[in-house]
């Protein structure tokens, strides 16, 4: 269907509405305004200069620099003095800032007045200097259009002169850098300044504006509403016309879509230009008649010959006629519009042209020569030459005719006498006649005499009419003047009121403007702090996880949550640092120290639970063991006969040994009867401990090393590794097994170590106490290890408390290759579903906020499940492997969607999961899952096999990643492709587009992410490297996950590592390495507050990165300490909602945590 309204031939065309072309000259003026240089646009009209100026100042306003547009011929020029035209220029821009929300603090009309002793062109300089780049921030961009209309100004050389001062003072002064001018009109440069004592304007690059090519105009096609078989022939016919002039081409696209014809022939085309443009219609196209003025008028043409003597051989065509930038008549010719320079000579601008301005017209309007001006009065001067002619003939025949005559005198002497009386009468007749004559002449004075002196009076009269008009006039000037004056006066007054309430305004927003600028300061210093303290937890962590760096991450997230709840801004990346720090001590599975019990008058040696958990036995060097109840009641005392060094109940909880430093181990019931002794070392046993099934004691000597024993006493194994004396030995009550034993010992060197005695090597070492540990021991569950110490402490240390939500398949080791491939997150409220693939085609949908087990499990699929996504009314998920299936999420049967027969290799959706891109190693296809409907991408001419793709979350853009490592990017819309350069050798392994569409990141299989700017596609804009490749793991990158809100970047590698990234400081945030294999699948939520990540080690661990979530947790962890242990008012004001409960006797607590260093014996 035609669609006229898309063509917009007159004023500023495209830029505002209408169908905008772009040109080269977009790009290059756009490049130069980036770059601070000075630039012109002079050429004729209707050439787009406007559209250009206006679409070139919304790309520049839009990358942050601020584009101001004058039009000269807004301010006038009827009568302007210098005065008020430099004034209205500065007024003009002070009045465009305004409508831009930029509106200067300077009230222009009194800064221009209060400096008015100075010159009109140094005030103008100054303006900008002291006004302009003072107020505004970063670059600014000065564009003067209509520049033309100045060039009959007697005082505009100045103007010109002034700018280009401003662009010389860049070398004294580099602010002036941020200034720049784009000055546009018809005209040349040495139109500029006209004064040939003054340097020509001689700055700043050209820029030509030219015609459309036929690839530029194409767009223009769509709205002639002709068939598509013939809309390349009918616009082929429209550009042979036009040649591609934005004018001609647009007008008579206009013409021909009014027809509402849908088919044409290059007849019906010329006959439509021939009725549109030819004839009498020429007269009245604005375009036209603008060319042919400025050929023939005599304002406008320098030598109307020349020019059209010029034309004439560029229109016949015989001779080429060269381009001379000096030559002013070909400089015209080509403002004018109607020759344009084809490599080195002119030609021609286009067909219409040719046949409007034809040889014909040529001659018709060709200067007339002196000849052609006398022509008209020939036949008066021929009518004189034959009149003094005829005199010449005459007058030689009289004077023969006199000399005969005066013969014939003497021989008529005699009749002389005879005749005197008759000459008498006739000299009175001569007389009379005088008189007579007289007599009329002086009537005929008179007559003269009245007649001048009437005319006198009609002088007079006229003078008296004219002094009367002048009179009228001058008091019509004076009444136009005082108009002129209360206008003014108005003016002034509105001016005055606007200052007023710009002043007020100006004062509100500069009280705003401050609070804003304090609460930044606020915000900067806030964040630098919450910085500093989380790199501060890091390091304590990075030296020795405690109780501190717990409390302080505690102390820096409630912090953030109180600045967040007046209303300050925390940095995006600094607070997922601050909550990393928080989720990773909270998950940590190293152990910790936790708190103190009161219980002996001297040195405690040992300590243990009863496998029941309802009795605690103690040994001291006061030579007794003691038996406690849960609520700290003693419940029996033992006299070993000699110092107790170690205590440990059997597992059936009614057997206990206590070791001795005389080298026996003794066995007794719980009433304290002694059952029997066992020798065990030659030197004092220091820990006594039994295996959970009861059948094996290991104990801990003074010689350093940690031997097994059996019931009779025979050696089973023995451990070696401490510095000192070990003084402490327990199993592991849960890893118990027979042939691969786990037990902790504890040395005079003050360390913990965890064995493995099957292979008799530590496992772990724990370090943290200041002087020798005595005792150590197992929680009933293995989670909780309690250290006692002669620096006066009792430690505990918990083993891998707070597990992160993890979902694993119960059926996964019944089948081959099953580990999890792909992840896909949907929120709904507080409700979040996880769909996973996995690499024997498995689909599984998950309720994670109600269950770790799948709602439903399907094998539909032959091989891995790459891509998964949820359909936007979240009632159905796509999964992507050999094929893409439709799973309605109540069920667990899936539908097919594509019909092709060759296998998908790689699957990308948009953020909606409303469209979907499907690639196999040949051709890509778009599916728009709603409709149901696929698009085909015309394959490229690369040979290459794609490897993968990524759809932009908008659908925008598709990324096709190929074999070669070529990437294109493709504008789904538009057709338009572009060619990523090849910068690197790897291969590439993963890309992603950013949430905004951007950023293109971009991974390779040696650890390197390169992030493209789409506004190039040609630039990278950063680089950044993989921490395993730094440390030398050398994992390649897997997948790249975007967070919704574009703050952070997610990275798996092929060793099972995630880490992300802040993506806008290049710095990363966190690792996290709880993954035992590859993680291939990255999904972050909604919110992005919680990361899933799936591996192939057959886990999904869900990462939860809520500030509130994890303080809450947090808070409940500390709830112990915080009721019955001795906290400061400092950390009972971490977690204010937790109510005490009542304290017990002597306290033991459970899940414990990091030492605070608190004294509880003497020793």
């Amino acid at each position: 269907m035609a669609n006229s309204n898309i063509y917009t031939p007159g004023g500023t065309v495209q830029a505002g509405r209408g169908l905008y072309i772009s040109r080269q000259a977009d790009e290059e003026l756009l490049q130069l305004c980036q770059e601070g240089k000075y630039a012109y646009v002079l050429t004729s009209r209707q050439m787009g200069k406007s559209s250009l100026m206006i679409e070139t100042a919304r790309r520049l306003q839009q990358r942050g620099t601020t584009s101001i547009i004058i039009d000269l011929s807004d301010i006038g020029v009827a009568d302007a003095t210098a005065e008020n035209w430099y004034r209205g220029v500065a007024l003009e821009i002070e009045n465009k800032l305004e409508e831009e929300g930029q509106a200067l603090t300077t009230d222009v009309y009194e800064w221009w007045e209060a400096h008015s002793p100075l010159t009109i062109t140094q005030r103008f300089t100054r303006f900008f200097r002291d006004v302009l780049l003072k107020e505004l921030e970063g670059r600014v961009v000065v564009f003067i259009d209509e520049i033309d209309t100045t060039l009959k100004l007697g005082f505009t050389d100045d103007f010109f002169i002034a700018i280009r001062a401003l662009y010389t003072t860049r070398a004294q002064s580099p602010s002036y850098e941020r200034l720049s001018f784009v000055l546009i009109g018809v005209a040349t440069p040495a139109n500029l300044i006209l004064d040939a004592h003054r340097t020509p304007f001689n700055i700043g690059h050209r820029v030509d504006l030219t015609d459309f090519t036929a690839a530029e105009a194409w767009p223009l096609a769509a709205g002639l509403g002709v068939n598509e078989a013939d809309q390349a022939n009918v616009f082929d016919q429209i550009l042979a016309w036009t040649g591609g002039h934005p004018y001609l081409s647009q007008q008579l696209c206009i013409e021909l879509s009014r027809q509402l014809r849908d088919r044409w022939n290059a007849e019906d085309v010329d006959g439509v230009v021939r009725q549109r443009f030819f004839g009498d219609r020429s007269d009245r196209d604005h375009n036209l008649q603008f060319v042919r003025d400025f050929l023939i008028d005599a304002e406008k043409c320098p030598d109307r010959y020349q020019v059209l003597a010029t034309y004439r051989d560029i229109w016949r065509d015989r001779q080429p006629v060269l381009d001379e930038d000096q030559s002013l008549i070909k400089a015209h010719l080509k403002l004018s519009g109607v020759v344009k320079r084809v490599g080195s000579r002119l030609e021609v601008r286009n067909a219409i042209y040719r046949e409007v301005f034809d040889g014909r017209w040529v001659r018709k309007h060709w200067p007339e020569t002196w000849w052609e001006q006398i022509r008209p009065a020939m036949p008066v001067i021929g009518a004189v030459s034959a009149v003094a002619v005829v005199v010449a003939v005459v007058m030689g025949r009289l004077a023969f005719y006199a000399h005969n005559q005066r013969v014939a005198a003497i021989e008529s002497a005699q009749k002389a006498e005879q005749q005197t009386k008759l000459a008498i009468d006739a000299a009175e007749e001569a007389i009379r006649a005088r008189n007579n004559a007289l007599a009329a002449q002086e009537r005929a004075d008179q007559e003269r005499d009245n007649a001048l002196a009437a005319q006198e009076e009609t002088d007079q009269e006229r003078k008296r009419a004219d002094e009367e008009r002048d009179r009228a006039q001058a008091e019509e000037e004076r009444a136009r003047q005082r108009r002129r004056e209360a206008e003014t006066a108005n003016q002034l007054a509105e001016k005055r009121l606007k200052n007023a309430l710009r002043a007020e305004r100006q004062t509100e927003q500069a009280r705003q403007a401050e609070a804003k600028q304090r609460q930044r300061a606020e915000n900067e210093a806030f964040n630098a702090k919450i910085l500093v303290k989380s790199q501060s937890i890091e390091g304590l962590i990075g030296v020795n996880l405690s109780t501190q760096a717990f409390k302080q991450a505690i102390v820096v997230a409630r912090e953030i949550q109180e600045y967040k709840g007046k209303g300050g801004e925390i940095d995006p990346a600094i607070h997922f640092q601050a909550v990393s720090v928080l989720e990773k001590i909270y998950h940590s599975s190293e152990y910790l120290e936790r708190i103190t019990l009161d219980a002996h008058s001297k040195t405690i040696t040992s300590i243990s639970f009863s496998l029941d958990g309802l009795i605690v036995v103690t040994g001291s060097f006061d030579g007794t063991v003691k038996l406690w109840d849960r609520q700290g009641n003693t419940l029996s005392t033992i006299n070993h006969g000699g110092a107790v060094n170690s205590v440990s109940f059997a597992p059936d909880s009614q057997t206990l040994a206590s070791a001795s430093s005389d080298g026996t181990v003794k066995l007794w019931d719980r009433e304290g009867n002694q059952l029997y002794p066992l020798h065990v070392h030659t030197s004092g046993v220091n820990s006594v401990t039994f295996s959970p099934d009861g059948d094996t004691l290991a104990s801990a000597g003074s010689d350093g090393t940690v031997r097994l024993w059996d019931r009779q006493g025979n050696e089973l194994a023995t451990l070696r590794g401490h510095g000192s004396g070990v003084n402490s030995v327990r199993f592991d009550p849960v890893s118990f097994d027979p042939d691969n034993q786990t037990l902790v010992s504890a040395s005079f060197d003050g360390t913990v170590k965890l064995w493995n005695t099957q292979q008799e090597k530590a496992l772990q070492t724990l370090r943290g106490h200041r002087g020798p540990v005595w005792s150590v021991m197992f929680s009933p569950d293995g989670r909780t290890l309690a250290t006692s110490s002669a620096d006066q402490t009792f430690r505990i240390w918990e083993s891998s408390g707070r597990n992160r939500l993890i979902l694993e398949d119960s059926n996964i080791e019944s089948r081959d290759d099953s580990g999890f491939r792909s992840v896909r997150f949907r929120s709904e409220g507080n409700h979040q579903v996880l769909a996973s693939g996995s690499w024997d085609g498995v689909v599984q949908l998950w309720n994670i906020s109600e269950s770790r087990q799948p709602i439903w499990t399907s094998i539909y699929h032959r091989q891995e499940v790459f891509g998964l996504s949820f359909l936007p009314n979240s009632q159905s998920l796509i999964s992507v492997s050999e094929s893409a299936l439709n799973w309605p999420l109540e069920h667990s049967t899936g539908i097919r969607i594509d019909q092709t027969s060759v296998e998908i290799s790689s699957a990308s959706f948009s953020r909606n999961g409303e469209i979907m891109a499907l690639a196999n190693w040949k051709e890509v296809r778009i599916w728009n899952l709603l409709s149901n409907r696929s698009l085909a991408i015309p394959p490229n001419q690369s040979s290459s096999d794609i490897i993968m793709i990524a759809l932009s979350p908008e659908g925008n853009f598709l990324a096709i990643a190929r074999q070669n490592n070529q990437i294109e990017i493709l504008h789904i819309q538009s057709g338009e492709e572009y060619l990523i350069p090849k910068s690197h050798d790897a291969d590439i392994s993963s890309l992603e587009f950013s949430p905004n569409e951007e950023t293109l990141a971009v991974a390779y299989k040696d650890g390197l992410i390169v992030l493209w700017d789409e506004i190039s596609w040609q630039v990278p804009i950063k680089e950044l490297k993989s921490t395993s490749f730094i440390q030398g793991n050398n994992s390649e990158i897997l997948a790249i996950e975007f967070s919704p809100n574009g703050n952070i970047m997610a990275i798996s590698t092929y060793d099972g590592i995630v880490e992300l990234w802040d993506i806008s400081n290049r710095r990363k945030l966190q690792t996290l390495s709880d993954h035992k294999s590859a993680v291939w699948g990255l999904s972050f939520s909604s919110d992005s507050q919680t990361l899933a990540t799936a591996s192939y080690d057959g886990r999904i661990i869900i990462w939860d990165f809520n500030l509130e979530n994890l303080l809450e947790k947090s808070c409940e962890w500390w709830r112990n300490y915080l009721t019955h242990g001795n906290p400061s008012e400092e950390e009972k004001a971490l977690c204010p909602h937790i109510t005490p409960t009542q304290p017990l006797h002597a306290t033991l607590w459970h899940w414990g945590r990091n030492l605070l260093g608190m004294a509880t014996h003497t020793p």
